[in-house]
């Protein structure tokens, strides 16, 4: 009796080899997105420390602020064309020159607690985010700016809000460096047709085109009917005006997905899925 449990045990142990020799040959690995699939992303979450995070993306954008010229020279050698976050219309708290430009804040920016609208009619803020702070990301050797809050005007629609934006996106086009525009549809539709802004900036990035990020649940939904349309209306103005466009997506899934990858197949647009409101 012992010795046929002995052999019980011996074929089964071998049953058991075959099986898992069977199971690694039977399921391949999931393989690495391809360069195609991974040629744009938005990390302003992440410091230096989680570069790797990076690796296979083709455009990243970072945010200059936490990375030295040497971190941004190795993202070069790995190949990366590297964009760093720029804030136009809105300050945060945790900026190290909050206190000096705090006074020129507006009402706070909904659902970012830490942040305020910024007066951009202001010459002293125009100066410092457009002229100083954009030279030293520069000088840092990104390769363009991915500007933030222009939607300010939306909040603000003044002659004086509009110049100013107009101002700040003329000086850093001074930079030389690309500059690519994040949402500031109202401000960026009347500049492209009044004022020939195409001529100081290289491309559009709109979020939530397809999606609908709910701050309460931290979930993300398919975006409203109208939503899509005023998007896509405008991303169609955009490249009508010769700018490369982006969207910006979060948890996208399924359907939706899907959805989104064919608009920009037909289109010949760029999209990056974010799994994280926080981009890291």
């Amino acid at each position: 009796m012992n010795n046929k449990f002995k052999l019980c045990k011996k074929i089964f142990s071998l049953i058991l080899v075959i099986a898992l020799v069977l199971t690694t040959s039977v399921i391949v690995p999931t393989p690495n997105v391809s360069a195609s699939n991974k040629s744009f992303g938005v990390f302003l979450g992440i410091g230096p420390e989680n570069m790797d995070r990076l690796n296979g993306y083709k455009t990243v954008v970072i945010d200059a602020e936490y990375f030295s010229k040497s971190d941004i020279k190795k993202l070069h050698k790995k190949g990366h064309i590297v964009y760093s976050y720029i804030n136009f219309g809105s300050l945060e708290d945790f900026r190290p020159y909050y206190s000096t430009y705090s006074a020129y804040m507006l009402k706070a920016y909904p659902n970012w607690p830490e942040e305020h609208y910024m007066d951009v009619s202001n010459t002293s803020w125009q100066n410092f985010i457009a002229g100083t702070l954009a030279k030293s990301y520069a000088k840092k050797g990104v390769d363009g700016f991915f500007v933030d809050n222009t939607d300010v005007y939306s909040e603000y629609p003044q002659k004086s809000m509009y110049k100013g934006l107009l101002r700040m996106y003329k000086k850093l086009n001074k930079t030389g460096k690309k500059i690519m525009v994040n949402g500031g549809v109202d401000f960026v539709s009347k500049a492209l047709k009044n004022d020939n802004l195409s001529k100081y900036i290289d491309s559009v990035i709109q979020e939530s085109v397809f999606t609908e990020y709910n701050f309460d649940t931290g979930t993300s939904s398919k975006s409203s009917k109208s939503q899509r349309k005023e998007y896509k209306k405008y991303l169609a103005l955009c490249k009508e005006y010769g700018l490369s466009c982006y969207l910006l997506e979060y948890m996208a899934k399924g359907k939706n997905l899907k959805a989104i990858k064919k608009y920009c197949k037909k289109n010949g647009f760029t999209y990056y899925n974010s799994a994280s409101i926080e981009l890291e």
